[in-house]
């Protein structure tokens, strides 16, 4: 393979802070690198370093493709692009700055001609005439036009319509901003494509689409992402960055949690030979000393008899060198030694339910909702005041039921989960509660966190809580030393996440109901989440666009759609996968009995066609010389036959006509 990045020894420094050391990687072409780490291991940092804005503190970059054949869709957006105020279909064009230059060129050119009088000022007219004449002959040269058709296109298909091209890029939602910036970059043509957490804020019908797009992408791939099945199905490799350097790994992340495991099951074999030996050698070390000592003492009470003497200073002797020896394997031992096998630094917590003896927690019947106006609207540049977002919901949620809602932007999940809180009131039909519900609510806007408390405060307001026990349980969320004393409104996305958790902890819900509760967390903290949710044993109701986390949690599926029914489905994705599986397998097996029964028909047709051509040859007199025999794709309507229409044949032809214009219909 052609290699077209070159890593080695790369570290980097931050406020005096080393964030990275010893990263060592190759970057082969065709590659597609999934690149994951903890929060503040410095993965965004390694991309800048990648694409040459900032310098590295050791180490070097080697880079075998130009920098004008990479590209790279940032996390967050460019300071500069927000304070132009530019707009949605501006960000987009800005992918390719070559062309996007021209685009400027050719509007400020455009607007100094309407500005400029011909009669005025003839000469400088005819200099931006000219000029301009220039500029669109380079940007048609550059198939500038087609371009812009593509921006457009990669738009459309991404789901930002046209009524949002004018609209200000700083007006838009995380998810659309996501979209928008993913259009731009892949409307270029580059061998190098970066892309910092590009699913971020996108539905799960949206990241399907991505990762089709991106399986069509015939350049080299690195990307950033927390989400696991998008990991797994993008990824040949994946990349693993700490603090003392960078792990590559074959396959995607299910392949990645194999190797890791297969390593600490190895390290700690390792670990444990390696201290069963050192224990040998230390016994044996103890037992030569103790001999030496022994012997050494014997052969200076022997010293009246010589030859005594000498063989207890020969034992002596052995001894020392044998305890020289055994010394000189356990410095061996220290220098190769196996570092015991570290836990990693994570979360470490239960949910706990409260009691609950009742059968149903929440019932809606025939629920409807619908918002008056844009204001109110889940997404404010698409039309719900035409119908009801939730149109005729029926839902019994019952004690342990574990229910995904799932569906694309806009189709009413955030809405229906303010249904289920009580935070909104069906436009029609009926919502009920069971009196003794506790729902315990984790919002992906992260509402209610008391941002101006510190996080030790937070929790010394709980009754009997001591500061030693908010300490503890502060450290099992990873906020330890002087972290407890930072203010909530200081802290980052994903820290402010775990907070959240927190109040969870000590919710004693026998419901949650979580609004993308993976959202900013690292994968290492899905996983805690994952497993904590698994234990719970109240009733869960979630809306996540992480696809695992559904996979592993889901009993029931809601599916939502824009301006289609509801569907639910009993059962886990897996099962439901399955269904669809075999529901497609039984549409595929009906289309070819359905052909081969058409080929059947078509067949039998001819063959009575064929023979009415030779009845014709043989008595003529029951046709009119008009008439001309169809074969068995056209029309029987021309036929004229008089006295014949009663005739076996011919009705067994018109029925056979009817039953392939009936499969003619169906497809």
């Amino acid at each position: 393979m052609t290699t077209i990045v070159k890593v080695s020894n790369l570290a980097k420094d931050w406020n005096g802070k080393r964030i990275f050391e010893q990263v060592n990687v190759q970057i082969e072409a065709g590659e597609r690198l999934a690149l994951i780490g903890e929060n503040g291991s410095g993965k965004s940092t390694l991309i800048q370093l990648l694409m040459n804005h900032t310098e590295c503190t050791e180490g070097k970059i080697e880079r075998f493709l130009p920098l004008t054949q990479w590209d790279w869709m940032r996390q967050q957006d460019d300071a500069e692009h927000i304070g132009q105020g530019w707009t949605t279909l501006e960000i987009a064009r800005q992918g390719k700055p070559e062309l996007w230059d021209l685009r400027q060129q050719l509007d400020e050119l455009e607007q100094q001609l309407q500005n400029l009088s011909v009669e005025q000022q003839a000469d400088l007219y005819n200099e931006v005439l000219e000029q301009y004449g220039s500029t669109l002959e380079t940007y048609e040269k550059n198939n500038g036009f087609l371009w812009e058709i593509e921006v457009e296109k990669q738009l459309t298909v991404i789901g930002i319509a046209s009524e949002l091209w004018n609209v200000p890029y700083t007006q838009l939602s995380g998810g659309q901003k996501t979209r928008v910036r993913l259009a731009s970059v892949l409307t270029r043509d580059t061998q190098l494509l970066i892309l910092d957490e590009p699913t971020n804020h996108l539905d799960t019908e949206t990241m399907e689409w991505l990762e089709k797009r991106l399986h069509q992408y015939t350049g080299t791939l690195l990307f950033v992402s927390h989400d696991r099945e998008f990991v797994d199905r993008m990824a040949t490799s994946v990349c693993e960055l700490t603090s003392t350097g960078m792990t590559k790994y074959k396959g995607g992340y299910r392949d990645y949690r194999e190797h890791k495991q297969r390593e600490l099951r190895a390290q700690e074999s390792l670990y444990k030979k390696q201290e069963q030996q050192r224990k040998a050698l230390q016994e044996s070390i103890r037992n030569y000393q103790q001999w030496f000592e022994q012997a050494h003492h014997a052969a200076g009470k022997q010293s009246e008899v010589k030859m005594a003497k000498s063989y207890y200073r020969d034992k002596a002797n052995k001894n020392i060198s044998r305890y020289h020896a055994k010394e000189k394997a356990l410095e061996r031992l220290d220098t190769e030694s196996v570092q015991k096998p570290r836990a990693t630094d994570k979360m470490n917590f239960e949910l706990e339910a409260s009691e609950f003896k009742g059968h149903t927690l929440i019932r809606l019947d025939d629920v409807s909702f619908g918002y008056s106006n844009h204001s109110d609207q889940e997404d404010q540049h698409s039309d719900y005041s035409k119908h009801d977002l939730i149109q005729h919901l029926d839902m019994n949620v019952q004690r342990g039921n574990r229910i995904a809602i799932t569906g694309p932007n806009g189709s009413g999940k955030t809405t229906l989960i303010k249904l289920l809180l009580g935070q909104l009131q069906p436009s029609s039909g009926e919502l009920w509660h069971h009196p003794a519900l506790n729902i315990g609510y984790f919002s992906q806007e992260l509402e209610g966190l008391p941002l101006e408390m510190t996080l030790l405060d937070s929790l010394l307001v709980l009754p009997a809580m001591t500061r030693t026990e908010a300490q503890t349980i502060l450290g099992c969320f990873l906020f330890r030393g002087e972290d407890v004393y930072k203010q909530i409104g200081h802290l980052s996305m994903g820290e402010q996440c775990r907070v959240a958790l927190i109040r969870l902890y000590f919710g004693g819900a026998n419901v949650l109901i979580l609004d993308e509760p993976t959202n900013y967390l690292d994968i290492a903290a899905q996983e805690v989440i994952e497993s904590a949710l698994e234990q719970y044993t109240g009733t869960i109701i979630m809306v996540s666009h992480d696809r695992m986390l559904v996979r592993r949690l889901a009993t029931r599926l809601l599916k939502l759609e824009r301006d289609r029914p509801y569907q639910w489905f009993e059962g886990t994705v897996e099962e439901y996968e399955a269904a669809q599986a075999h529901q497609q397998q039984e549409v595929q097996a009906g289309g070819v009995e359905a052909n081969q029964q058409r080929m059947m028909l078509e067949l039998r047709l001819s063959q009575l066609l064929s023979g009415l051509a030779d009845q014709k040859k043989t008595n003529p007199s029951i046709f009119r010389s008009s008439d001309h025999l169809p074969n068995a794709t056209q029309s029987i309507e021309n036929l004229n036959l008089e006295q014949n229409n009663n005739d076996p044949v011919w009705q067994e032809i018109q029925s056979l006509r009817k039953e392939l214009a009936s499969y003619s219909s169906q497809s």
